[in-house]
């Protein structure tokens, strides 16, 4: 039954020529091992769900008691984590983005951080999720892209040669029906010119509304920033899809340049995404890289710009502030 029910939620459906995906996150208990009347089972199915959606979504679980202990704790997060959103407790990093051929800073992603008083660093990987079901991601999505064009209007001012700020955009916050207001505003409020601005989306979010996604697109295009298919071949779109969305670049999964030198099938991978964005005239970005030899491949396979361990963690504003003022060079060749 429940692999019946994925494989009707795997298949796409049309509403008024649009065609969509859903998602779904089921949990399931059983009688009577894990409860005896309707009640019971509905509150042990319901803590299955929860845990399952802290797997991903798309995704299912039974019970088990230990689900209760992790369910307690995911509700005392989420109550740390409402308390900073009101106090709008987060920061920011900047990790750089270094073109191939000079070696240079072009770009900077912008990474959100929290630190919980109680529990101390917290990984985006708990806590942005949870942004995204709780609808918060709104307002800390809104924070996000104010403050780091804030800054990157600062550090013109001072002097430092304009970059482009690459902002990660959720699925919950890109299918706002305000979105691109929201940015023309805080692009407004801020004195950034649009040129200097990138938004970074996932294809597994451009795909669940492909039309009304390819509109919203262009008026950002049109808006004069750029846009960035992030984590590509990870998701499940298809090369007529591509070729539609009105995007700038395509970033190489980090996943695919961890095995881009010993695995052949990741070769295979990152060489067709290369040679696909050539054929689209795209600009490819390769993330994750580490080591000497991943930064070579890319370079030697024309990929035009990097951003790593290799190159640079990512650092808080003082610290990037600080690199970009001594306009130091990161990714020398040695």
């Amino acid at each position: 039954m429940i692999r019946a029910l994925e494989e009707a939620f795997e298949r796409p459906f049309t509403v008024q020529e649009t065609q969509l995906r859903l998602s779904f996150s089921l949990g399931v208990a059983f009688a009577p091992a894990d409860g005896m009347d309707a009640e019971e089972l509905l509150n042990k199915a319901d803590t299955a769900m929860y845990s399952s959606k802290g797997s991903g979504r798309n995704n299912f679980g039974f019970f088990t008691p230990s689900m209760e202990e992790q369910i307690r704790r995911r509700l005392l997060l989420e109550k740390q984590l409402q308390n900073a959103v009101l106090s709008q407790a987060f920061t920011l990093h900047y990790q750089p983005r270094v073109e191939s051929i000079s070696g240079r800073i072009i770009g900077l992603e912008v990474l959100l951080r929290w630190e919980s008083p109680e529990s101390g660093f917290i990984p985006p990987d708990r806590f942005i999720p949870i942004l995204e079901e709780t609808g918060w991601i709104k307002e800390v999505g809104r924070w996000i892209l104010y403050t780091a064009c804030r800054t990157a209007a600062s550090w013109q001012n001072q002097g430092i040669a304009p970059l482009r700020v690459w902002v990660n955009i959720s699925g919950r916050q890109f299918m706002e029906p305000d979105f691109f207001s929201m940015v023309e505003k805080v692009l407004a409020e801020t004195g950034l010119h649009p040129r200097y601005l990138g938004l970074e989306l996932t294809e597994s979010v451009l795909m669940q509304n492909v039309e009304g996604h390819i509109d919203k697109m262009k008026q950002l295009k049109h808006l004069g920033l750029r846009l960035s298919l992030d984590d590509f071949g990870t998701g499940y779109s298809s090369l007529a899809y591509l070729k539609r969305f009105p995007i700038d670049e395509i970033k190489i999964d980090r996943s695919f340049v961890d095995g881009v030198l010993h695995d052949e099938n990741d070769t295979a991978i990152v060489l067709t995404i290369l040679g696909m964005a050539r054929s689209l005239d795209l600009r490819v970005v390769g993330e994750g890289v580490e080591t000497d030899a991943q930064r070579h491949f890319l370079e030697n396979n024309l990929c035009h710009e990097m951003q790593g361990y290799l190159f640079s963690k990512p650092l808080p504003v003082q610290e990037i502030s600080d690199l970009l003022l001594s306009q130091a060079r990161l990714g020398q060749r040695k």
